[in-house]
């Protein structure tokens, strides 16, 4: 026999499984640190994705791809989740499998990118003033971190140092001497505090994942590696136990 909490759940439950992405009216969340170390560079990404729907219902899904092995680079997208309601993590993929080796200046491969998309969505509107872009890899025998601020502002990180959206704990523990290791444990710590502290743990969450850049430019997932990414938003549904949602009212 159902109890009234249970009535409420499944009402809950019906409401949402009603949902579907053509109301979603915006999409954010993540957050993700790169930093050079002493034995190479490591990138750590949280994989919430969070969607707002036009009837005040907020849902988010995880173990969303946010950063991208190349051939000798890694790339990390933060700022957008779709493009005329084609995942953004689905093309990112599609770009780095198809681009060779990179021989040019970091930066220009977010050149490449948007141009990509472009090609790949004739019609597509790409809010690059929305959007953070980071490219890391090896040049030369040397690390390098670009990174594209929301604002437009660029960074470029050689030898040592590393990158954020914004200030965590980790910049306080930080050191060009610290192992990949190491930095994965800091960063992991570093993106849940500041998710709980900021009070965005419904934008920030999921497991973390890392790509760590050896010297060699040699390119590798750390322990756990993002399920595959579909093409569109709405395709999530063929996998619903990756969805978890609340409703706002």
């Amino acid at each position: 026999m159902m109890t009234k909490a249970d009535h409420l759940i499944l009402a809950f439950l019906t409401l949402f499984n009603s949902l579907t992405y053509s109301q979603v009216t915006s999409t954010n969340g993540s957050f993700m640190i790169a930093a050079i170390c002493k034995d190479g560079i490591i990138i750590g990404s949280d994989s919430r994705l969070t969607l707002k729907y036009k009837n005040g219902a907020i849902g988010y899904i995880d173990s969303i791809q946010k950063i991208f092995p190349g051939k000798n680079y890694v790339i990390g997208l933060m700022g957008t989740a779709n493009v005329n309601n084609y995942n953004v993590s689905y093309l990112t993929k599609r770009f780095t499998d198809s681009l060779p080796q990179m021989n040019e200046d970091v930066s220009f491969t977010w050149f490449h990118w948007t141009k990509y998309i472009e090609k790949m969505i004739p019609k597509a509107k790409i809010d690059l003033n929305g959007m953070i872009f980071f490219l890391a890899n090896y040049r030369n025998s040397k690390p390098n971190i670009y990174y594209n601020y929301r604002n437009g502002t660029r960074v470029l990180v050689k030898r040592s140092g590393f990158v954020e959206p914004d200030s965590t704990i980790f910049g306080s523990k930080y050191s060009s001497k610290i192992t990949c290791k190491k930095a994965t444990k800091l960063i992991k710590e570093a993106i849940y505090k500041y998710a709980k502290d900021k009070n965005k743990e419904l934008t920030i969450g999921g497991p973390i994942y890392f790509i760590k850049i050896s010297k060699n430019n040699s390119v590798k997932w750390l322990k756990d590696i993002p399920p595959r990414e579909f093409e569109k938003l709405e395709d999530f549904n063929k996998e619903p136990n990756r969805i978890i949602r609340y409703y706002n009212k």
